[in-house]
């Protein structure tokens, strides 16, 4: 069986970097036209477009950034641009403060339309994390009376935002819908229909907070500030063609309703704490028996760990496992062959993208005949089809392992594996005969020469366990 773990054929790394090359042709052509309609609101040396209002906190452009800088006894303060929008995407690059909190107010407008009005209006986060994480990247309701647009449940602090550094935020604007990015992390996709009504345009706002006595002074610094407009016709075409998409795909089937675990059998070991499942102790995995796992089919959960924790999503038969990890202090993790969202033993992900310990991940597979997808946080990390030659060597490893990839017709299954692990918002949909999917390979994770040497000895481990004892 030691065949099995040779090397790819000298051909296939040609193949790859004729591949590569025609990709990052058309990634210099994309990326010229992705830089249509992007227009700079901060020219680097001076604040023209740009208008204080509210508070005394002092801005000013230092080495080609927009520094503000806080005043005892200020309310908070807003550098706000000059023109109005609706739909946008914006881009920018900010470095705070550890102490200071801060924001960047979108489509908000003033009490009266003064100068020395109350700014008020949707304001993305900027905060830094700390030891504990913060809520940077979500949006709140500045003066608006609502406190936070997003909702409680979603508010889960993280550690995206890299502190004392330059983190670049992405937001787009599209009708009611509001979406954020930290350093190409996804942060919030919200739709509030409420502040839509009453904020569909306004200003950009750059804050600088209000601080006690004895305080400060602190700073807050932009950089790279740019807007794109997307025309309320595009916005509304986009916002049709998804419902449209939506409303043609079959509609998810709620695994877990929050409340109870009927559908789902175990031996005592899982319960439900505030909604969640969770497991209480040994006794095997939690199995879905009301129904099967569709052939083709669309599967969404949520999941989080806690300080070295294994357990997995098994979702067709055999050794056909979504890996859940703790990959910095599990020993699994250092193989991104076994790390989380891997397709275990057989296929790694692009990349590591798993949020900190203890905070929630949004897991996503992706199956279509032969084609398989994994997908963590918003980002698709694995993309084959095992049917394709070039994969063989993974299709292999699998089986020898004990899983066949061909195979269909199980129940969902979450694996105990004796450690803390959290699930919630399972959801899954059968993708129709005529329905197609955006399948293009995704490149998975180098492996290290001692991580392959150690998955070898591994693997005949596992062989030698099942030859019959003599």
């Amino acid at each position: 069986m030691l065949r099995l773990l040779r090397p790819l054929s000298p051909t296939v790394p040609m193949l790859y970097t004729f591949l590569l090359t025609g990709l990052s042709l058309m990634t210099l052509s994309g990326s010229a036209r992705a830089e249509e309609g992007w227009v700079s609101l901060f020219d680097g040396k001076t604040l023209d477009g740009w208008v204080q209002k509210n508070g005394t906190a002092k801005y000013t452009v230092v080495d080609g950034t927009i520094h503000g800088e806080t005043n005892t006894g200020s309310p908070n303060s807003f550098l706000c641009s000059e023109k109005l929008y609706g739909n946008f995407e914006l881009e920018f690059e900010v470095k705070v403060h550890d102490r200071l909190n801060s924001g960047v107010q979108i489509r908000s407008q003033t009490v009266g339309g003064t100068n020395e009005g109350r700014v008020n209006g949707p304001q993305v986060e900027i905060e830094a994390g700390g030891e504990k994480g913060a809520e940077a990247g979500y949006v709140y309701g500045e003066a608006t009376g609502r406190g936070w647009l997003t909702p409680q449940e979603r508010l889960q602090p993280h550690k995206h935002f890299k502190d004392g550094e330059w983190n670049k935020f992405r937001v787009v604007a599209q009708g009611p819908r509001i979406q954020t990015w930290i350093n190409g992390q996804a942060i919030e996709d919200l739709t509030d229909e409420a502040i839509y009504k009453t904020h569909a345009q306004g200003f950009i706002g750059l804050q600088v907070h209000g601080i006690g006595k004895d305080q400060g002074p602190y700073q807050v610094q932009w950089r790279n500030i740019r807007l794109k407009e997307l025309p309320e016709a595009v916005a509304q075409e986009a916002d049709a063609k998804e419902a449209n998409a939506q409303d043609s795909k079959p509609e998810f089937q709620t695994l877990f309703d929050g409340s109870s675990l009927e559908g789902w059998k175990h031996s005592g070991n899982w319960t439900i704490e505030e909604g969640v499942i969770t497991r209480t102790g040994k006794g095997g995995s939690l199995v879905y028996t009301a129904a099967k796992v569709p052939d083709d089919f669309e599967l969404v959960f949520e999941w989080k760990v806690a300080e070295g924790s294994n357990s997995g999503v098994y979702y067709r038969p055999g050794q056909y496992e979504y890996q859940i990890l703790h990959n910095q202090k599990h020993a699994d993790g250092r193989n991104p062959r076994t790390s989380a969202a891997s397709l275990y033993f057989c296929m790694a992900p692009a990349k590591d993208v798993t949020a900190p310990v203890g905070e929630w991940n949004r897991g996503r597979v992706v199956c279509k005949g032969s084609v398989i997808q994994h997908w963590l946080n918003g980002e698709k990390v694995i993309d084959f089809d095992y049917a394709d030659a070039q994969w063989k060597w993974n299709v292999d490893l699998l089986d020898a392992r004990g899983g066949k990839l061909a195979d269909r017709g199980a129940n969902l299954s979450l694996q105990d594996h004796g450690d803390a692990v959290w699930y919630r918002n399972i959801k899954i949909r059968e993708i129709p005969a005529d329905e197609s999917i955006d399948h293009t390979d995704v490149q998975p994770a180098e492996i290290p020469a001692d991580i392959l040497k150690a998955e070898q000895e591994k693997l005949e481990k596992i062989i030698q366990s099942r030859q019959p004892k003599k």
